[in-house]
């Protein structure tokens, strides 16, 4: 028997999910004022990693070579996008960081053409030239000049986008929360490698930033996942993509309303033009295949 949907559940899943991931960006900004980046993900990773491990304790035995092989590009490429994000944070605010991180949307389509021949549709192109003005308003100075963590922020949505590739190869057919739980360790190892070798140590760490990990750690990214899987399930396709794209809305906000960040008119017409760029990407194809289904 077809398990029922629960709509109104899953799009309130996706959307405390997006609120989460939203403020996760002032969260790790004020963690930053007292960890050094590499420092601050390799505890965030790890604390993720073994809450996701016991999660998926019933499943151990059903680790294989391809579980293993498979969460180390999987953790490579995670452990690449967020060093670039946390990094590109350090010099850049909360606001920008968190609607720049959306490029890895436009960039996938692109990125698959690249690697597996299948062309972008038209909309993904329109959404190409959307993103690249939201990119210039938020990013490009009057003198032509951009900020390094902005530039960082950009890259980090590549490696995002290579994620998505990787996991799209290596997942399938898998435990969804055995394939997290692998990643996030592969992530820890080779973050606390990093650190070990490039970081620099926290003389001390208040209660404060102990906060801002916790929430990093236990509710951006266990608890995260549980209720995206959730919604996900609960939720159409096209309804999920418009929910999750929110992260950059409630991004902004939290910076505002916390951090008092004050985006000026170029920079609020960049994110409008950044999130009709995701908007656009996502539901383009979806919403005209629906709107012809409807004229039939």
């Amino acid at each position: 028997m077809e398990e029922r949907k629960r709509p109104g559940l899953g799009r309130l899943a996706l959307l405390t999910t997006t609120m989460v991931w939203g403020f996760a960006f002032v969260m790790m900004k004020t963690a930053l004022d007292e960890l050094d980046v590499l420092y601050l993900l390799a505890i965030r990773f790890s604390i993720a990693a073994v809450l996701l491990m016991l999660l998926a304790c019933r499943r151990w035995k059903e680790i294989d070579r391809g579980y293993l092989l498979g969460c180390l590009p999987t953790g490579l490429a995670l452990t690449a996008a967020y060093v670039l994000q946390t990094w590109g944070l350090t010099f850049t605010t909360p606001g920008k960081n968190a609607f720049l991180t959306t490029f890895y949307v436009i960039v996938t389509p692109f990125l698959v053409w690249l690697v597996r021949k299948l062309r972008p549709s038209r909309y993904h192109l329109i959404a190409a030239v959307l993103c690249m003005a939201g990119v210039g308003l938020i990013s490009v100075d009057r003198d032509l000049s951009v900020n390094v963590g902005d530039l960082l922020t950009l890259l980090c949505g590549v490696c995002f986008a290579a994620h998505i590739l990787f996991l799209d190869r290596y997942a399938a057919g898998r435990s969804t929360v055995l394939v997290t739980a692998l990643q996030f360790a592969a992530s820890a190892v080779f973050l606390w490698i990093l650190a070990l070798l490039f970081g620099k140590p926290p003389a001390h760490i208040s209660s404060g930033a102990w906060g801002s990990i916790l929430y990093l750690s236990v509710l951006s990214s266990a608890v995260c996942f549980l209720l995206q899987t959730f919604g996900q399930q609960n939720t159409p396709p096209s309804q999920t993509s418009i929910l999750l794209s929110l992260e950059a809305v409630f991004g902004v906000l939290a910076s505002v309303l916390v951090l008092h960040e004050r985006p000026g008119l170029r920079v609020i017409a960049g994110f409008v033009f950044m999130l009709a760029a995701v908007l656009v990407s996502e539901t383009g194809q979806k919403w005209l295949t629906g709107r012809k289904k409807a004229e039939k």
